[in-house]
């Protein structure tokens, strides 16, 4: 893990959009109201935390040519570093970034992830959580927890399952392969995940990366 520190940048709290590189989080942040540009062109300083997870110690181009082990590695940083990230007080939200192929802007052959921690919810990921939350309270039910009975029930576009967790593509899929991975269990938090069910959810995962670049 390579943390990256110090720049500190404007964000546009419209489109969610960070430097590369952003400042360590601090108190300053879009849901307290300190931004500037007076509601129209409304900027804030962006804070966070940014780490480069380097994959695998021996030359790989692609999360395919992991050793299950390193795959494994991968997702257990993952999880703990969302898990430190979240606990400064600053820290939002969380996301983990892949850049597979120079078309989608990786810069570095060596097969390497991003986690990013900012000190707000990105406002597509808030419209996301507003949705559910309005499942919720008109059905008593998890918007996900319903969607994956229904795709297991009609069982035409799973891709793959485990005791764990099912892989599918989802109804009216956005791009060609997309492919979601929820866990049969309600449970709402990645870093919230066990040893057990983060291998099972490895294991899953890499398969599927297998079969799409074989």
């Amino acid at each position: 893990l390579y943390p990256i520190l110090e720049i500190t940048s404007p964000v546009n709290h419209a489109s969610g959009k960070l430097p590369a590189e952003v400042a360590p989080p601090g108190k300053r942040s879009p849901a307290d109201g300190d931004m500037d540009g007076g509601g129209l062109l409304d900027v804030c300083p962006a804070q966070g935390m940014h780490d480069v997870v380097i994959e695998s110690p021996t030359h790989a181009t692609s999360m395919k040519d992991l050793t299950e082990d390193q795959f494994h590695m991968m997702l257990f940083a993952y999880r703990d570093r969302m898990r430190t990230m979240y606990a400064h007080g600053g820290i939002r939200y969380v996301q983990v970034i892949k850049n597979r192929g120079h078309d989608a802007g990786a810069s570095l052959h060596h097969s390497h992830s991003q986690i990013i921690g900012i000190n707000f919810v990105p406002a597509q990921v808030r419209r996301e959580i507003n949705a559910s939350e309005t499942w919720q309270q008109t059905h008593g039910r998890c918007v996900l927890c319903d969607l994956l009975a229904t795709e297991l029930q009609q069982d035409q576009r799973i891709v793959d399952a485990n005791e764990d967790f099912i892989a599918w593509c989802p109804y009216a899929s956005r791009f060609g392969f997309e492919t979601w991975i929820a866990p049969r269990q309600h449970a709402s938090r990645f870093e919230q995940l066990d040893d057990r069910r983060l291998k099972t959810l490895s294991s899953l995962f890499q398969s599927g990366l297998r079969r799409l670049e074989s």
